[in-house]
């Protein structure tokens, strides 16, 4: 079943956590403290680790942060359990590595079922096959599966994007980023999901237009549903005092404002912890992030908003970057936030292939994501 760290100050939470877990056949054992809890992975990994937040010695958020940094450990599963229930709490969870955020008091059922989804998603990842070319097929996208908006590409991922996935799509200009992007929301919103751009590259009357002429019903029919919100991050780097939406950036923008205004869009979609309504998040220009800010707080920043897929009900997040505009060394860090890479290429037509794909089966073979 796998092998669960538990680590709390708490003896009572420690009894509760490992006879619930326990009983449904998982090998626990504890640590009261982060410090001693670091010792125990170092001495012997375990397959998740379950910490309390606020903790004497190394609290639950620093000894996150301290694994996320190890190689060995990079990948470790983490739940944070606590009393704090503010949405900020949350976040500075997943900025500091954590996978899923359980607040107190809690059921146990509930626990087991995240432990069970996370152990599962880490399990896939090791047995995932060698890729292969698979057939094309009209049956319908299974319920963990949600669509990309090009029916090859679906086929290619072996029925489509696994729902709660980040997903870097690297392309030159021209090789239909925008496109695969505003096909993707616009599926979406065809089948009542949840769905956010963060436009930070993309005017977004421009979006609101290419999205109209994609959907049967103007896009602020589905707006008055909660069923989409537009955060503008263009008017901002294009120097405009204040842009139109209702999100929209403005005066001098740091990291920490535009997760604000993330979270308080995604609040009004139940993109949260609390609603985990789920749905899809577009953010059309990592390189411009990386053009704007330092290097660390870009990363910060990207690996908060990936780890709020689980947390939040499974959003999926294309992260759109333009092809050559960052090293190597930053790139590489970027992709190891992310369950699928997708390159893209205009030759004759617009093409996509999957580089990277932790979940399931896939094919390597470039496919049209043309209408």
């Amino acid at each position: 079943m796998g092998h669960i760290l538990i680590v709390d100050d708490d003896p009572d939470i420690l009894r509760l956590v490992r006879t619930g877990l326990t009983k449904a056949g998982f090998e626990v054992s504890e640590a009261e403290d982060g410090s001693s809890a670091l010792a125990k992975i170092i001495e012997r990994k375990p397959d998740l680790l379950i910490t309390d937040a606020m903790m004497p010695n190394k609290d639950g958020y620093q000894l996150a942060a301290e694994l996320r940094h190890r190689p060995e450990t990079a990948s470790l599963p983490i739940i944070m359990l606590t009393a704090l229930q503010q949405e900020l709490d949350a976040l500075k969870a997943f900025q500091d590595g954590v996978d899923d955020f359980v607040t107190k008091p809690f059921s146990m059922p509930l626990l087991r079922a995240r432990v069970t989804t996370l152990l599962n998603r880490a399990h896939a990842i090791e047995v995932a096959a060698s890729p292969t070319t698979l057939a094309a097929t009209d049956e319908p996208l299974a319920a963990d599966r949600m669509t990309t908006g090009f029916r090859e590409l679906d086929v290619a991922m072996g029925g489509g994007v696994p729902k709660g996935s980040n997903v870097l799509v690297i392309g030159e200009t021209g090789s239909g980023k925008s496109s695969l992007a505003r096909h993707f929301i616009a599926s979406g919103l065809a089948a009542s999901e949840r769905c956010m751009i963060i436009t930070l590259d993309d005017d977004p009357a421009m979006v609101r237009q290419s999205l109209g002429a994609l959907l049967k019903k103007p896009v602020i029919e589905y707006e008055k549903l909660d069923y989409f919100r537009l955060v503008d991050c263009y008017s901002w780097t294009r120097g405009l005092a204040r842009g139109n939406e209702r999100f929209s950036v403005s005066g001098s923008l740091d990291l920490n404002q535009l997760v604000g205004i993330v979270s308080d869009a995604g609040a009004e979609l139940g993109q949260t912890v609390n609603d985990k309504m789920g749905g899809r998040r577009v953010i059309d220009s990592v390189s411009s992030l990386f053009i704007t800010f330092e290097l660390p707080s870009v990363q910060r920043f990207l690996a908060q908003i990936a780890r709020t897929a689980a947390s939040y009900g499974n959003v999926t997040t294309l992260f759109l970057l333009e092809e050559g505009s960052i090293d190597s060394r930053s790139l590489s860090n970027i992709r190891y936030l992310m369950d699928v890479v997708l390159e893209l290429k205009f030759d004759d037509r617009h093409r996509a292939r999957i580089v990277t794909m932790k979940w399931s089966k896939f094919s390597r073979q470039w496919v049209s994501i043309e209408e």
